[in-house]
């Protein structure tokens, strides 16, 4: 299934492993793609800078409420991971709302709809491996920011799959083989839940059906 490429902006989410990248390179490969909240070049120096600038633009912008903020604190305190995988998941969840500066550098790109954005904001839920009832209050937080885009949400291939296709990226909250593996279950479960949370609001947004890729992509 190809996207409704009429929106001007289209988020492609789904678990890890679910194939997102491949079916941007078939599907969507010729228009402007970001990789998750900025582009991956400058190497580990790159890195560090952004690491440390884009959080400083975007609390100089004030980009999330005080109560949005908060949420996405809480919601990486509940995670069941060590300390700095826990701010890790909170910075990267944070990080996504820095697109917003970026969207306007691709110029008359973005008036045609040729945005495309590989786990942006709409990713939130799997950073966080949010349930039903966390899905349904980050949709009311941040419904907003996800109003005009088109969501695409990959469907992940079975648990065993997922956890193969985990193993061999080497997913870096992987940790042991059982964190591994509540990962892989908790990915899926968000992702059921995810499904059941759209179909009830008026976003726009459409379900991929996997299908099998080489593993460890997307």
């Amino acid at each position: 299934m190809t996207a409704n490429t009429n929106h001007t902006i289209i988020e492609v989410t789904g678990p890890p492993g679910a194939g997102k990248s491949t079916y941007i390179d078939r599907h969507l490969g010729d228009r402007i793609v970001y990789q998750g909240y900025s582009p991956s070049t400058g190497g580990r120096t790159g890195r560090v800078m952004r690491s440390i600038f884009f959080p400083i633009r975007m609390l100089a912008s004030c980009r999330l409420s005080w109560k949005q903020f908060t949420w996405l604190m809480r919601m990486a305190s509940r995670l069941d991971d060590g300390l700095i995988e826990r701010i890790n998941a909170f910075r990267n969840a944070w990080l996504k709302f820095s697109l917003k500066f970026d969207e306007p550098k691709a110029g008359n790109a973005v008036n045609s709809g040729a945005v495309v954005i590989d786990e942006g904001i709409s990713h939130i839920p799997f950073i966080m491996e949010l349930r039903k009832e966390q899905i349904d209050r980050f949709l009311e937080l941040f419904g907003d920011e996800l109003k005009g885009r088109l969501l695409v949400l990959m469907e992940p291939p079975s648990e065993e799959e997922l956890l193969d296709r985990l193993r061999r990226r080497g997913h870096r909250r992987g940790g042991s083989e059982e964190r591994l593996r509540r990962l892989a279950r908790s990915n899926l479960a968000s992702w059921r839940d995810y499904c059941k949370s759209l179909e009830e609001r008026e976003l726009a947004w459409q379900k991929v059906p996997f299908r099998p890729v080489n593993a460890g992509q997307g």
